[in-house]
Formats: C-alpha cells, structure tokens, sequence
C-alpha cells in the first residue's frame, strides 16, 4: 500500500518492501522527464530526493544513464588532447589502454564505488606492477571522474572517498659507473643502441626521448632540444655528451628536420611497449638484472651528482618543476654526497 506523501518531498511511496520517490525534471524533447530514486526506508528515499532536488535547482543532476568507464575514458582523453602534450596524452591513454579499461571498463560511472579502486590497485600489484604505476592509474582515473563531476555526467567523484596507494621510499635502482659504461659499449651498433645511449647519458624520459626529431638535434653545437613539456622547465636545451653525439650521428644520414629519431625499420613512431620489451631484454643479457626504463633517468642524475654536479644544474637538465623534487628523489645520493664531502674536509686538514 502506497504511503503518504509529505509537504515539499515530492512523490514518494510504498512498493512492496521498497521504497521509491519520483522526481518530475520537465519537458525535454516533448517528453516528460523523470529520475526515479529507492531506498529501503522512507527516510533514506526521501534525503535522496531532496539530495536530487538540490542538484536540479543547481543544474549539477545528471540529465541521462552515466556512460560507462570505457567510454567516458575516451570522451575525456579526446577532450584533453589539445590541453596536453602530446608525450602526456599517449602515457594517459597507455594507461586507459591496459590498466584502467580491463578492471573497469564495463561499469557505468555512477556505480563506481571504494571498492573498485581497491580492487583495482589489487589487480595492479597482482600484475607485478610497480607502485607508481598504482598511482598513476588511480590520478588519470580520478582526473577523467572529475571532469564527469563538472560537466554534471554524475554527481559525485568515487575517487574523492578512497586513498590512492601510499608512496613508499624505495631506493632507487641505478647502475653504478661501472655499469654505465658497460651499457655503453654494449649498447654500440645494436638496434636501440643510440636511444639507450641518449637516455642514459642525458636523463630525457621515454616520452620525450620518443617524440624527439631531427629538428630538435643539433649536432653541432651538440644540444638536444625538449620543445614538448606540461612546464617550462620542461622544455629545455639539453647538451650532448660526446658518446651521445657520436651515437646519433651514426643513425643521421638520409633524416628530413621532421623526422623522429627513433623509429621502426619501416620509419613510423616506436611502440613504448616494444621499447620497454626490448631494454628489459637488454638490460638483463647486459647487467644480469632487468631495469625500468626509468631507471635510465634516475641512473643519469646519479651519475651526474657523484661527478659533482651542482643539484641545480641536475634539476635543470631533468627538467623538474623545481629542485625540491630533485632533492626529495635523490635524497640518498645527497646524503652519500655528505659523508664524502666530510671525508674530503678531513683529507685536507690531515693533508
């Protein structure tokens, strides 16, 4: 039996052991339009409704069935794909590709919850994923829910009521000078042997390294240009090293200034997958271990700060926002730094 219906709570009734409430959205395209609300009491149907009423009267109800996460993915990616650079937006969608869209893909926005990003982190870590990769899924999900949140395609943000996984100080896995050299000249006439070169020797990230072009390579005056950054530190003018200059030179002849550098065989744009497949291959027949991609950058800036390079000067080359992200990073090769200074202050007073 249907119960009564309160002053200004709209249509709510009885049905069974549910209740249900009915809000009346007006004419949309001649047809009247409805959103339908449940709850298993009166009371929690009925702070529904005005919880709905509220966001009618503010123009943030959602006027149709939320998209699922696979679509809304894309929408969102194409939406920011003149906001971004094109480095940024290819590692948004690598992540979409494979670690967003196959754990949750197929549910519609609004009945994301918690869980979800729980399960999620747990499907990552199954996968022997590395932690920042957890996070970076977790931020470009969280990124695209939020977008859904201002353009009224949900009304809630279920990443706004879950932790991201917690950061952890790892220590960082670099190769030692030793081992540096020993990539170099390994690294000589193979296949990616001029990217391995470059990205040890110069610290430019996989996107930067992937996006470059001759017209950004000045041999010359040995300098690499990063024209492509979300900040202006970014976008910088790295000097080559001398093993740099020479491995590029050696893959220059017959390039056009439009031409990326580092290519397939038949000349299109490199696959980051193929890449990463290949430098875990090589690092292990090499060094006996695998290494991240990453570990190249991270290795670059350790190498450059046990040669005693200024912590500004590594910033600058990285292309950090700021040297505080430097130091943070490499706070154990600082601290390492510190003991040797103190054994160098003892040399010369002994001395």
């Amino acid at each position: 039996m249907a119960g009564k219906r309160g002053n200004g709570e709209g249509s709510i009734y009885r049905q069974g052991e549910v209740w249900r409430a009915v809000l009346d959205l007006g004419w949309l395209d001649g047809r009247r339009k409805r959103k339908y609300l449940s709850g298993k009491s009166r009371g929690e149907v009925l702070a529904k409704l005005r919880a709905a009423q509220a966001q009618l009267e503010a123009g943030t109800l959602p006027a149709g069935p939320a998209p699922t996460v696979e679509r809304w993915m894309t929408e969102w990616l194409d939406g920011i794909s003149t906001r971004v650079a094109p480095s940024t937006l290819a590692h948004y969608r690598r992540i979409s590709t494979y670690y967003i869209v196959p754990a949750l893909g197929r549910k519609r926005l609004d009945a994301l919850r918690p869980t979800d990003f729980t399960a999620l982190t747990k499907r990552l870590h199954e996968k022997g994923l590395s932690l920042r990769t957890m996070q970076v899924a977790h931020q470009v999900l969280g990124m695209a829910l939020r977008q859904a949140v201002r353009q009224g395609v949900i009304s809630s943000n279920a990443a706004d009521r879950v932790n991201a996984p917690a950061p952890r100080k790892e220590p960082l896995n670099v190769v030692t000078p030793s081992e540096a050299r020993t990539l170099l000249a390994s690294a000589q006439g193979t296949r990616y042997g001029t990217l391995w070169t470059l990205a040890l020797t110069s610290g430019m990230r996989e996107g930067e390294l992937l996006a470059l072009r001759w017209r950004d390579v000045d041999l010359d005056a040995g300098i690499v240009h990063v024209r492509e950054g979300k900040t202006r530190s970014a976008r910088r003018a790295i000097p080559l090293t001398e093993a740099a200059r020479q491995s590029l030179a050696g893959i220059a002849y017959d390039r056009k200034p439009e031409d990326l550098v580092f290519t397939t065989q038949s000349g299109t744009a490199l696959s980051a997958r193929n890449v990463l497949r290949a430098w875990h291959a090589f690092s292990e027949r090499v060094l006996g271990r695998r290494l991240s991609f990453h570990a190249l950058r991270h290795s670059a800036a350790t190498l450059m700060l046990g040669q005693g390079v200024g912590l500004r000067t590594v910033s600058d080359v990285l292309g950090h926002a700021n040297i505080r992200i430097t130091s943070d990073t490499y706070v154990e090769v600082l601290d390492n730094l510190k003991v040797e200074a103190a054994r160098q202050m003892d040399d010369l007073f002994n001395s």
